[in-house]
């Protein structure tokens, strides 16, 4: 039994009401609150600036300003005081053409974020269709609509929903291409790409997704111009702003760059990230090349069910042992811990992102259980992209370690498309079971874990997301 064909006009007036109603929440949320972080006044500034003194992209005269206005921020970090800022100029551009559409004042601003944040929806229902099914999607956009992660940093004037917008939308036309094998695809793979690095330079990652993408699954595509779209545009885009630092720092620009970034010097953890990530990358990624259908006892799919039974019965270990550290996790009255001040997660494990995703909703709990099954042939190379993308982000940014959750935002819609992908999966499987009694024994428990999730979910946005009171989350 397979969940029917919802009609298209049903589909987008769904999404419609998700987009906006979510863009609403964000807007609402930040104008109740009064308090701002360091970064939103300086990207304010820096949108400012460009719009009434273009080119000039740094915040030298702001920083002076905002030591006499909050002593207690000092000492400033040292980017701010640098005669261009460290960030590509993407996002201060947006916030620059808002200011200039709807007037200089913090709302206008706030209005990038929380647009792209929401746009976030729309994109994660096209991958979710593209790489599963349908349902899968809409189910992906509610998820997307619902995570208290992406409502947090999409009323915030931050750069992250940008950039993580732009990263998702390479990861549509990635998959878009792989489907299709259009090279209109693969050119907005490339343009996507090279948005997101001029918003952060940690779009890059993007490229090293979609490389380990090809090297396992699609080595044909290397041999291919569309190669050069994928790669080359990316690299062409970042060439203004390569210049523009070069102008600034003449032959030191690229030392200044990793200066700036606390990446002057090769350091044991710039050794250990880089090891790790395309060492354990490549490792991890190897065993996808198996053919899966010769490990039957693996497969999602498979029809015996006492397979099902190995799966399930290995998920639940593997949950049993989490929660058995982390049991206040599920408590319906758990709420996950928020700070103003910097550094309070600086002592935390590597672990740390995969341990608080779940505190925001426990649906990347199911997420995390995704990465252990096969979705069959027909979805496999969707769901091998997601797995690659959200997996590169995560490690990434555990072994950098300057934890906030914010950092991963872009992985996070990738997580939540193979949670509703592997619990639709799930309730397709209870709906074909023989036996009555069982089937309905079994939705009825699926539907009450569903049902305390999202409330759960909800009761976690309204008491942290909502008021909108924090930086460190």
């Amino acid at each position: 039994m397979m969940f029917a064909r919802i009609k298209p006009f049903v589909v987008y007036a769904v999404l419609s009401f998700l987009v906006l109603s979510g863009f609403y929440i964000r807007i609402n949320n930040y104008r109740k609150s009064t308090t701002r972080t360091i970064d939103e006044l300086v990207f304010y500034h820096l949108g400012a600036q460009l719009k009434n003194h273009f080119p000039e992209y740094h915040a030298r005269g702001f920083s002076s300003l905002l030591l006499e206005i909050h002593p207690e921020f000092a000492p400033l970090p040292e980017y701010l005081t640098q005669p261009l800022f460290k960030h590509p100029p993407l996002f201060s551009g947006l916030i620059s053409l808002a200011l200039r559409l709807f007037g200089e004042h913090y709302y206008s601003a706030m209005y990038v974020s929380a647009f792209f944040g929401v746009m976030m929806i729309f994109l994660v229902y096209w991958i979710g269709t593209l790489s599963f099914d349908e349902t899968t999607g809409l189910a992906a956009a509610f998820l997307v609509w619902l995570d208290p992660v992406n409502i947090i940093s999409g009323q915030k004037i931050w750069m992250d929903t940008t950039a993580s917008f732009f990263i998702l939308l390479a990861v549509l036309f990635l998959i878009r291409g792989v489907k299709y094998g259009a090279i209109l695809d693969y050119a907005g793979f490339g343009f996507a790409s090279g948005c997101a690095f001029l918003t952060k330079y940690t779009g890059l990652l993007t490229l090293l997704g979609a490389g380990l993408y090809f090297v396992f699954f699609q080595r044909k595509i290397l041999r291919r111009r569309v190669a050069l779209l994928c790669f080359g545009l990316p690299a062409l885009m970042a060439v203004p702003w390569l210049i523009w630092n070069y102008q600034i720092y003449g032959h030191a620009f690229f030392p200044r760059i990793l200066a700036l970034h606390n990446l002057a010097t090769i350091t044991t953890r710039s050794i250990l990230t880089g090891f790790f990530v395309l060492g354990g990358l490549l490792v991890l990624f190897y065993g996808g090349r198996m053919k899966f259908e010769k490990i039957p006892q693996i497969r999602l799919g498979a029809r015996l069910e006492g397979y099902q039974t190995i799966q399930w019965g290995l998920l639940g270990l593997l949950a049993a042992l989490f929660l058995s550290r982390y049991i206040d996790i599920v408590s319906p009255l758990h709420l996950p811990e928020t700070y103003w001040q910097a550094g309070r997660f600086s002592g935390e494990p590597w672990f740390f992102y995969f341990k608080r995703l779940p505190e925001f909703s426990l649906f990347y709990l199911v997420s995390y259980a995704a990465f252990f099954f096969d979705f069959g042939q027909k979805h496999r190379h969707g769901a091998i992209i997601l797995k690659i993308f959200s997996g590169i982000i995560l490690i990434f940014f555990s072994l950098w370690k300057n934890y906030q959750a914010r950092y991963i935002l872009a992985a996070t819609p990738l997580l939540l498309t193979l949670s509703a992908a592997l619990w639709i999966h799930r309730l397709q499987q209870l709906m074909n079971l023989r036996d009555e009694t069982k089937r309905t024994q079994r939705l009825i428990l699926a539907g009450l874990v569903s049902g305390y999730v999202l409330i759960k979910t909800f009761y976690v946005n309204f008491m942290v997301s909502f008021p909108n009171d924090m930086c460190y989350f």
